[in-house]
């Protein structure tokens, strides 16, 4: 989907697969330019994976996707120090806005996570 637009891609479908694209066998941090993360993730949840990364001092720009009806993930994400929020369901529409206008997800939301960023601090 975002290949499409010149992006250049890896994908995971879990939390530990994105783990080991992170942290390839026999080697340190791969650092890329931007992570999107789902907190919806199967075994790590994207909450986690971030929480991980953070861990190491790394500040990669993050967007994160969740769903409406948790803002509690939300919340935690911009505590881990997420540059973007995108709710769920996402489209690749939102996630090209999100990319392009870091570090907020996109003009009607700079306003909420200013907002949440206000709530964790």
């Amino acid at each position: 989907m975002l290949r499409s637009r010149g992006m250049r891609v890896a994908e995971a479908r879990t939390g530990v697969e994105v783990v080991a694209h992170l942290f390839p066998r026999g080697t340190s941090y791969v650092e890329p330019s931007l992570i999107v993360l789902s907190a919806q993730l199967p075994g790590y949840n994207g909450l986690s994976v971030l929480a991980g990364v953070r861990s190491l001092g790394r500040r990669t720009p993050t967007i994160m996707t969740w769903p409406e009806d948790e803002e509690w993930m939300a919340l935690e994400a911009v505590r881990l120090g997420v540059a973007g929020l995108v709710r769920e369901p996402a489209t690749t529409s939102d996630l090209v806005v999100a990319i392009q206008t870091l570090p907020f997800a996109n003009v009607a939301q700079t306003f909420e996570l200013g907002a949440m960023r206000q709530r964790v601090s």
